[in-house]
């Protein structure tokens, strides 16, 4: 029960605090008096994760005051940072404030939208972005994103000048002359999915087996979902017989279902008409729909999980209450951006970008020292 109070807890942190008090809560690292994040603190801070259940540990931020040997310590070494080292100025593996932000932003372009952002501020189409260019995406999406801090009381201890992050040095070079090409961009965004999904995986796997409990992979299911239903979805995994809780599932079958989940947009139309028409959707149909429609292939107990975790009562798939985890997993990097009375949050970001050209004097493309009017 402790555990799950303060899953709760920090689940509250993540959706309704502004991005500075969330840094401050998970941040476990301060050098020179500013805090920073560890890549298991990244993770924590933008995934909600339940605590691993091979583990006595209860919560993954310490509360403002607490001194920090008594906060719960993520299970972290240098040796694991090797993503995050690469645009690291300092080598250390750890991320700053503004660092936080700009991952955090990046993490929120669709997928399927890469290209299309990229193509729309690449205003010359020469095939890349300049840091200019680039910095146009950035302000963009922080502000279709509402990626905000709170106005009063920040604390001292976080960086706000981001202009020059590592990642930007990694893109752009020390002096900002490298370009930025779509190939690069995307497989970079890729990596970074991939990385935190590698990074939740060895959350839940807390003894370094190389395997997760099938009751923990449960609960990163229901973990995702709107907090008025985590209860529920959570009561329904600590029901699943032993025997299946007591499964183990290995890195590759954790990343099937990170490829679906990206992917989920393409599952819902179908999904919808399995409920539109009255069909039950059931384990043998939900397979088969991945495999057409995404070439994923979930084995056996991950299949037996989800049904468990998102049964409707007759044995089949709960297709509102799925969706609506698996698309607020995908979207929950974006979550502080409202929808306007036009359209959706996507279509709202691409009309914003469209009007960068009316923005610049003349038609002009060139991008040095612009900022997007208030």
């Amino acid at each position: 029960m402790r555990q799950r109070i303060f899953f709760k807890y920090e689940k509250r942190i993540r959706d309704q605090s502004p991005l500075d008090k969330v840094f401050e809560y998970f941040s476990t690292q301060e050098q020179d008096g500013q805090e920073f994040l560890t890549p298991v603190d990244m993770l924590r801070a933008v995934v909600p994760t339940y605590p691993p259940s091979e583990s006595t540990a209860d919560r993954s931020g310490y509360l403002a005051g607490e001194p920090r040997s008594k906060a719960v310590q993520p299970n972290w070494s240098k040796s694991e940072a090797s993503f995050f080292q690469q645009f690291d100025v300092d080598g250390d593996g750890t991320i700053s404030y503004p660092e936080f932000l700009l991952l955090l932003t990046l993490l929120s372009i669709p997928g399927k939208d890469v290209k299309t952002i990229f193509d729309v501020v690449d205003l010359d189409s020469n095939g890349y972005l300049d840091k200019s260019e680039f910095m146009v995406v950035v302000e963009l999406l922080q502000g279709m994103a509402n990626v905000h801090t709170s106005s009063v009381g920040r604390s001292k201890k976080l960086l706000l000048d981001g202009t020059h992050a590592g990642l930007f040095v990694a893109f752009f070079g020390k002096d900002g002359s490298k370009k930025l090409y779509l190939p690069e961009f995307r497989d970079f965004l890729d990596r970074l999915h991939d990385e935190l999904v590698r990074l939740e995986f060895r959350h839940y796997d807390c003894n370094r087996t190389g395997s997760i409990t099938a009751l923990d992979f449960g609960r990163s299911l229901a973990a995702t979902a709107d907090i008025r239903n985590v209860d529920r979805l959570l009561d329904k995994v600590d029901a699943m017989v032993p025997e299946l809780a007591r499964q183990r599932l290995t890195l590759e079958e954790f990343r099937s279902v990170a490829e679906m989940r990206r992917n989920v947009h393409t599952l819902v139309v179908a999904l919808e008409f399995f409920r539109q028409v009255g069909r039950s959707l059931s384990k043998d149909d939900f397979s088969k729909l991945l495999v057409k429609l995404m070439r994923v292939s979930l084995s056996a107990k991950v299949l037996d999980v989800i049904f468990a975790v998102f049964d409707d009562g007759d044995g089949a798939l709960d297709v509102p209450a799925f969706l609506e985890a698996m698309q607020r997993r995908e979207v929950m990097w974006a979550r502080r951006r409202n929808p306007d009375a036009d359209g959706a949050p996507t279509d709202a970001l691409l009309r914003a970008l469209d009007r960068i050209r009316s923005w610049l004097p003349g038609g002009s493309t060139d991008l040095a020292g612009f900022r997007v009017p208030a």
